[in-house]
């Protein structure tokens, strides 16, 4: 809560483990049953700004407000490192999917791309000046990464420049996927919650925005599933499910509206084919096979409202929930086995889920503990 967190926003990364932060600027570390393995306490005065895994878990990066250094602490070794960034107020991190190369990026509009084993870093060619927001590397190693002067760059892992193309509008998030299952990668870019643009490097004059009904608000989040579909869920409180494919472009495969209240952000497990729908005051899931409701929960006023939500793993049994106020909320995710009772979830659906407690009473209080429910919400 705020005694450790401070008050604000919290920052979350989630791997085997949980490390967070808040405007204390101290950094905890928890396994996924609670237990208290590390604290880390930065080096210089600036609150932490961004926090990031690498894919296998074990080394934590760590970028301040105001530092030109990234931290690098190894859960393993427990062994602190320091890379240069190669400019200060660090915005962005970001692993490759092989863990060797981090991408930072900063307030200036600077990207560096280092190479963790040998320490050396490459500097991508720009002219830019400004605020690098968001990125996402592919599965073959391109980095495209957006800027709020509404560029977006491709880069290689040797910071060779690949492409860049100006947008219409703001990015607000960036994410690779593909058309179909092992075609080549495109990106996807929410452009300022209004549209989606979907460009590939390997067919730069087939790029499409995709705009959707006035009716469904701004978009919240959006995320790539199976074989080249969209999930986009919208602000008040629409989720749709779009195909990329060619012959599909233009075309919602589902749509409904899974909350009344506004959405502030969800996220997707395609494991459980559920979605956590994310208002100021409370959390639903829905289950998209049946779209209807299979959980829910209200938040604790005093822990302010929510500002983000992530599934933790693959499996679709954790759930975060980060506020406003320096709280951070950890659900187990249930399935029901639909014979009636507390365990049972909501009967008939074809997935009932409940948000269940965690033993998460070593969290010092910094998570807090979820009723079942009844206690809570309404499952």
């Amino acid at each position: 809560d705020a005694r450790h967190h401070g008050h604000g926003p919290v920052l979350a990364a989630w791997a085997e483990n949980v490390a967070t932060s808040g405007s204390s600027r101290v950094v905890h570390i928890f396994s996924r049953s609670g237990t208290l393995l590390e604290q880390v306490v930065p080096r210089y005065a600036g609150a932490v700004s961004c926090l990031e895994w690498d894919p296998s878990g074990d080394v934590l990066a760590v970028a301040q407000r105001g530092s030109s250094n990234v931290l690098l602490f190894s859960i393993s070794t427990r062994r602190l490192d320091s890379i240069d960034a190669g400019g200060k107020d660090v915005t962005f991190l970001r692993f490759d999917q092989t863990g060797e190369h981090l991408a930072v990026g900063t307030a200036r509009g600077a990207v560096n791309v280092v190479h963790l084993p040998s320490r050396e870093r490459r500097t991508v060619p720009s002219k830019q000046k400004h605020r690098v927001l968001c990125g996402d590397w592919s599965r073959d190693g391109v980095l495209a990464y957006a800027t709020e002067d509404r560029q977006v760059t491709f880069c290689n892992a040797y910071g060779e420049l690949l492409d860049r193309v100006k947008v219409k509008l703001r990015p607000a998030s960036l994410r690779h996927g593909a058309r179909r299952r092992g075609a080549e990668p495109v990106v996807s870019l929410n452009m300022d919650g209004a549209t989606l643009l979907l460009y590939s490097l390997a067919d730069k004059d087939g790029a499409l925005e995709l705009a959707f009904q006035e009716r469904y608000g701004r978009i919240v989040s959006h995320r790539w599933f199976g074989d080249g579909f969209l999930i986009v869920c919208f602000s008040s409180g629409y989720v749709v499910v779009v195909s990329t494919a060619y012959s599909e472009i233009g075309r919602e495969q589902y749509c409904a509206r899974v909350t009344q209240g506004e959405l502030v952000d969800a996220c997707y497990c395609p494991q459980t084919f559920t979605v956590a729908a994310c208002c100021t005051d409370s959390v639903q899931l829905v289950n998209l096979r049946t779209w209807t409701e299979v959980g829910s929960y209200v938040l604790d006023r005093d822990a302010g409202a929510a500002a983000r939500c992530e599934w933790v793993g693959d499996c679709g049994t954790t759930l975060s929930v980060s506020t406003t106020d320096g709280c951070l909320y950890v659900f187990r995710v249930r399935p029901g086995g639909g014979g009636g009772g507390e365990e049972s979830g909501t009967e008939g659906a074809h997935l009932s889920a409940l948000l269940r407690p965690l033993p998460l009473a070593r969290f010092l209080a910094l998570v807090l503990i979820v009723a079942a429910a009844g206690g809570g919400g309404g499952g």
